[in-house]
C-alpha cells in the first residue's frame, strides 16, 4: 500500500476534538452505512403485526432480540461502529413519518423501465408530503436507548433522513408548501431538533442519510441546470440546512453524511458522481465522514477525493450491497491504493457502498452473504492501515 504510513491499530481512525475540548471517539477504520438485513423471524413478525395478530409489544420483543443479535455478530467481527440495522424502521425513513404529521399515507408504488426493456415495479421508500409538517415526538430516541444500552464497546451509531434530501423527494405541488425551499426550513428545524436530542441522549456517532443524491446524479443536475436553477446556489442552500443539523452535534458526536445513488437493484443504471460536488461539498459541509459509493463506475473515479481536507474522512463503498457474491481482497487492497494517490490514506476509510436492507421486495442476499461482506471490511481495513 502506498500512502501515509498510519500508527493507529487498524479499526481505529484520528479522534476528533470539539470546540467544547471533548474528545470525540474514533469511529474506526472499517464503517458500515447503517441497515441489516432482517431475519426471517422479525420479518414474520412485523407481517403478523400488519395483520393484526400480534401486538405492538411483541413486535418490539422480536426487534429487540434481532438487533442484540446483529449487536453481539458485530462485536465478534471486530467493528468498532454498532449499528441497531435500522430494525425498527419498515423503510430506512419510516420513524419520520411516524413522528411527524403531514406525510401521504401510503408508500407510492409505480413501474421503472430498465435498461434492457423490461419493467419493474417498485415500492418506493419516500413517502410525498400533503399537508404541513408537525412533529409530534421523538424518532429516534426508543430506537438509540437500546442501541446505547446493549452496543457493548463499539460506538453506537444512529441514522436519520438528510433535510435536504426530504425536502427534494417528498415535496409535492398542492402539498402544503409553495416551494421545495419553504419545505426544507421545516425538515432542517425537524432534523436539528432531533440532532440536539440526541446529543442530550449521548450519542456518539450520528448520519444523515442521502443529502445530496439528487444533486449527484447527473440527470438530474442536468435537468435542474437546463430548467435556469443555478446549481451552485442550490447546493449552498443544502449545505446551510444540513449544517444546522451537524452543528448541533459539533464536539459531541462523530457527523457523517451518506451519499447514495439507489440502492434497490432497480437503480442500477443511474449514473452519478461527485466531480460537481465535491470542491464545494467536502470543504464546507460540517461532517466529520463522508460516506461514498464507490462500488461501481456508476460513481466516477476517486480524483474528487482530492478535495478532502485534513480533519475529514472520506470512507469508500467499495463493497456491494447489491450482489452476493464476495469481493476479493487484493482488489480491494488495490482500489483503496488508487484512493490513495487523491487523498492520504490517513483520511480514509472502509465500508459496504450501502445499507443491506432495501426492502423486503428486493433481498438480494442472504444473512450469511451479508456477514461474511462485513467480515471481509474488517480484514481488508486491518490490512490497509496496518501499523
Amino acid at each position: 500500500m502506498t500512502g501515509p504510513a498510519n500508527t493507529k491499530p487498524a479499526n481505529t481512525g484520528p479522534a476528533n476534538i470539539g470546540p467544547t475540548g471533548r474528545q470525540v471517539p474514533a469511529a474506526g477504520r472499517a464503517d458500515l452505512v447503517g441497515s441489516l438485513l432482517r431475519p426471517a423471524e422479525l420479518l414474520a413478525a412485523r407481517a403478523r403485526f400488519r395483520r393484526g395478530e400480534i401486538g405492538a409489544e411483541e413486535l418490539r420483543a422480536a426487534e429487540d432480540t434481532a438487533i442484540a443479535a446483529a449487536l453481539g455478530k458485530l462485536r465478534d467481527i471486530g467493528y468498532a461502529v454498532a449499528t441497531d440495522g435500522e430494525m425498527r424502521r419498515d423503510a430506512w425513513l419510516t420513524g419520520v413519518s411516524q413522528a411527524v404529521h403531514g406525510f401521504a399515507a401510503d408508500y407510492p408504488v409505480s413501474e421503472l423501465r430498465q435498461a434492457d426493456g423490461s419493467t419493474v415495479r417498485v415500492e418506493w421508500h419516500t413517502k410525498p408530503v400533503v399537508a404541513r409538517l408537525r412533529k409530534d415526538g421523538r424518532f429516534t430516541e426508543r430506537e438509540f436507548a437500546f442501541l446505547r444500552a446493549n452496543a457493548g464497546g463499539p460506538l453506537a451509531k444512529i441514522t436519520m433522513p438528510s433535510p435536504a434530501y426530504l425536502a427534494r423527494a417528498c415535496f409535492k405541488e398542492g402539498g402544503g408548501y409553495d416551494s421545495q425551499e419553504e419545505l426544507l426550513a421545516d425538515f432542517t428545524e425537524i432534523i436539528r431538533s432531533e440532532a440536539a436530542a440526541l446529543r442530550a441522549d449521548g450519542a456518539g456517532y450520528v448520519q444523515l442519510d442521502e443529502g445530496f443524491v439528487l444533486l449527484a446524479i447527473r440527470s438530474s443536475w442536468d435537468a435542474l441546470s437546463e430548467s435556469g436553477a443555478d446549481m451552485r446556489d442550490r447546493l449552498r442552500r443544502d449545505i446551510e440546512a444540513e449544517n444546522a443539523c451537524h452543528d448541533e452535534l459539533a464536539g459531541a458526536a462523530v457527523r457523517a453524511i451518506h451519499i447514495c445513488l439507489g440502492n434497490r437493484t432497480s437503480f442500477n443504471a443511474t449514473l452519478g458522481g461527485y466531480d460537481r460536488l465535491a470542491e464545494q461539498l467536502f470543504s464546507e459541509l460540517h461532517a466529520d465522514r463522508f460516506l461514498l459509493e464507490y462500488d461501481s463506475a456508476r460513481s466516477g473515479d476517486f480524483s474528487p477525493l482530492r478535495f478532502v481536507p485534513e480533519g475529514k474522512t472520506a470512507v469508500l463503498g467499495l463493497v456491494t450491497t447489491k450482489d452476493a457474491r464476495l469481493e476479493k481482497p487484493d482488489d480491494l487492497l488495490r482500489r483503496i491504493d488508487e484512493a490513495a494517490r487523491y487523498c492520504p490514506l490517513e483520511r480514509l476509510a472502509l465500508s459496504p457502498q450501502c445499507g443491506f436492507y432495501h426492502g423486503a421486495d428486493d433481498a438480494t442476499m442472504t444473512l450469511d452473504d451479508q456477514w461474511r461482506k462485513l467480515e471481509l471490511i474488517v480484514d481488508v481495513a486491518a490490512k490497509a492501515w496496518a501499523q
